[in-house]
């Protein structure tokens, strides 16, 4: 996604569209995984927008001071199991998957 109009290539589409359009729309085509890279600007509207399923967050040993948070205030808790975690190199992953209010 990009506020910069791209023209892409083959593999890669450049697009304005709210991440949430996009998701809605995704799921309604052909197709498995949706996997979405970014940080609080992708991520807190999909989750506004109950659209997550799973969280892979990545970990790297930089303090950045005033840096950007990952996440940030919505109106509807939503609860996350921890799956599995990973280790490249000093970069740590945390896998989180999504419970089902039943």
């Amino acid at each position: 996604m990009t506020s910069h109009p791209h023209t892409g290539d083959e593999r890669t589409q450049f697009t304005n569209t709210p991440v949430t359009k996009i998701v809605e729309d995704l799921r309604h085509t052909a197709g498995k995984n949706i996997w979405i890279v970014g940080g609080a600007g992708v991520l807190m509207p999909l989750l506004a927008a109950d659209l997550v399923d799973e969280l892979y967050i990545q970990i790297a040993p930089v303090i950045l001071g005033d840096g950007i948070p990952l996440f940030k205030a919505i109106d509807q808790q939503q609860r996350f199991e921890l799956v599995d975690t990973n280790r490249y190199g000093q970069l740590a992953e945390v896998h989180y998957q999504r419970l089902t209010t039943e």
